[in-house]
């Protein structure tokens, strides 16, 4: 039964990241340097889009976010980039106007975080709603970036430095919200 349940997990995953792996334009929203950006669709809590995660992970990570979510309103959104248009310079604005556009958190609450990577410019931000930066300020946020993330993704293990970095920033929530 055990088995039947993980090749059953393992063709869902796969079809799953298959068929939101592409980036679906929405609308122009940021430019630099006459190069119009387009925002992919968001397909769920993680979103692959530069196919560096294991199906299987994804699928896992994508169940301990919703979980979250529906305990706490609080939402984590995990998304991996390929998009030729972004550079160095555009690339933080970029993250900035996705994390808007996607909507992430509650409007109520504005307590949304993104994580957003881009292995092909070696960049990574983590962005914060209003009200998440009473308990994950910018500066916790590059803490989490440079001690926990990124010595993972200088090993290429893209996939443990973000869940180590998203479990660092569900216990600190979780920490506040108990106090």
């Amino acid at each position: 039964m055990k088995n039947y349940l993980l090749i059953i997990l393992f063709l869902l995953s796969f079809q799953i990241h298959n068929a939101y792996a592409q980036e679906i334009e929405t609308k122009p929203k940021t430019e630099q340097n006459n190069k119009t950006l387009t925002f992919p669709e968001q397909i769920g809590y993680v979103n692959d889009f530069a196919k560096v995660f294991d199906s299987l992970k994804v699928v896992s990570l994508n169940e301990k976010l919703k979980n979250f979510d529906k305990q706490t309103t609080n939402q984590i959104v995990v998304v991996s980039i390929n998009d030729d248009k972004l550079n160095q310079d555009n690339f933080d604005d970029y993250v900035i106007d996705l994390s808007n556009h996607w909507g992430v958190g509650t409007a109520e609450k504005n307590n949304g975080l993104t994580f957003v990577f881009s292995p092909k410019l070696r960049r990574m931000r983590i962005t914060t709603g209003l009200g998440t930066q009473e308990i994950i300020t910018d500066e916790i946020c590059a803490e989490i970036i440079k001690n926990i993330i990124i010595p993972e993704f200088k090993k290429e293990k893209y996939f443990e430095g973000i869940t180590k970095g998203v479990d660092e920033c569900i216990r600190l929530w979780n920490e506040a919200e108990q106090k």
